[in-house]
């Protein structure tokens, strides 16, 4: 694996070996510099570094992302808009120099204190969907999905917020959400405590009027075995997947699959032994990835790619570092694009104490069939990867913790 060395400014990066680095300091510097000396060829690859509006520890900006061809939106679940943690969600642009500018600065229609708004966001053309969620069934008042529209004047304005058609049966709203295709798929995370939440989706769409309403319901049987229903979900065209964690019960759960036939969503497949807590998964036309970072008798983790072939969702490939790290929690964030999938993970490429990182790492489809590691992106931070997008050959990361203002980068994938 080769090494590099040096600054990495808004639109520029160094590379070596597939790996995207910034500058690091004292005797790291000085290893990798040592290292760079022995290494060949360069591969570039182009990063950007998108910064926060305001710069104060645990305003977990990149917390949550999204990209959609030259647009990026952010989270912000620790800004403080009108109160404590009330969140905000940040709308860039990239410009003909290829600069990321804000453009828009999401807030809630009515912004409250501790609301964590930009939780999850999505982002579709003109629509940006941005969730306000506290994970509790008894919340003060009901989590909410806010839906921004750009105007024919091009300013961003919130046009609809919407709630649990079917309040406080299914566990707490919003949990996630994602936009395809004119709609929005928003879930309702279970409870696999007390048995009482069993989780639902919800899909809204907009009617005659131009206001988006709710249209479908998304249930599934509620069995502990299995998980609670909604833990997290994503939306491609006319179908759907939607997780069911069994949480901190030491036992895998699963994938359910929706497809739309005629006026109906029918669930058509459930992929079982799901090994982790949350489930990060991404939809992309017939192929399915998900993160398993519990899986292994030494938790190294695994993404698993499954593909729609003779009417069935096979398992095609289980994606691993080159070089596992145990406990390493490969998988907690996931992202396909085509022939193109990025898995979040801890690394040790250097095999020191203290170079051990959160990075991603970038697998290809061979033309043999055989998906291969290809690039690591590292920026040398162990909060990196907090969240993970990709939209065609770019892919957005977010750095996000309690210690330190948050960063977004949008990284070249090759």
């Amino acid at each position: 694996m080769g090494i590099a060395v040096g600054g990495v400014g808004k639109s520029e990066a160094v590379t070596a070996g597939g790996t995207v680095l910034e500058p690091f300091r004292g005797m790291k510097q000085v290893l990798l510099a040592f290292l760079l000396l022995s290494v060949s060829p360069v591969v570039t690859a182009q990063i950007s570094r998108v910064s926060p509006a305001d710069d104060h520890a645990g305003n977990f900006f990149g917390s949550a992302v999204d990209i959609d061809g030259d647009r990026l939106l952010v989270g912000s679940t620790g800004y403080d808009a009108c109160g404590e943690s009330s969140g905000a969600a940040f709308l860039y642009e990239q410009n003909s120099v290829g600069d990321w500018v804000l453009v828009a600065t999401l807030l809630a229609g009515d912004c409250e204190p501790q609301e964590y708004f930009g939780r999850a966001v999505a982002l579709e053309g003109d629509v940006a969907v941005v969730t306000s969620f506290v994970p509790t069934p008894f919340a003060a008042r009901s989590n909410a999905v806010y839906v921004f529209e750009r105007g024919v004047d091009g300013a961003w304005r919130q046009t609809s917020r919407l709630t649990d058609p079917v309040p406080g049966d299914d566990g707490p709203f919003a949990a996630s959400a994602q936009v395809d295709g004119g709609r929005i798929l928003v879930t309702s995370a279970g409870d696999t405590a007390s048995g009482r939440f069993g989780g639902t989706a919800s899909l809204f769409e907009k009617n005659r009027l131009g206001k988006w309403v709710p249209t479908d319901r998304l249930q599934t049987p509620h069995d502990a075995r299995f998980g609670v229903f909604g833990t997290s979900a994503d939306l491609d065209g006319d179908r759907a997947v939607v997780t069911s964690s069994t949480y901190g019960l030491n036992s895998p759960g699963s994938a359910h699959v929706f497809e739309r036939r005629e006026d109906d969503w029918v669930q058509t497949a459930r992929i079982d032994g799901v090994d982790d807590y949350f489930i990060p998964l991404d939809l992309d036309g017939n192929r399915l990835i998900l993160g398993e970072t519990r899986e292994g008798q030494d938790h190294t983790g695994r993404a698993v790619i499954y593909e729609l072939q003779d009417a069935a969702w096979k398992r095609v490939a289980d994606l691993k570092p080159d070089s596992p790290y145990p406990g390493g929690g490969f998988g907690s964030a996931v992202g396909l694009s085509g022939d193109i999938a990025a898995v979040v993970g801890f690394d040790e490429q250097l095999k020191l104490e203290f170079n051990i990182d959160r990075v991603v790492f970038v697998f290809h489809l061979q033309p043999d069939g055989v998906w291969k590691q290809t690039q690591i992106i590292d920026v040398g931070e162990v909060y990196f990867g907090a969240a993970l997008a990709l939209d065609d050959h770019r892919a957005a990361v977010g750095q996000a913790s309690e210690d330190a203002a948050g960063n977004v980068y949008v990284v070249g994938l090759r």
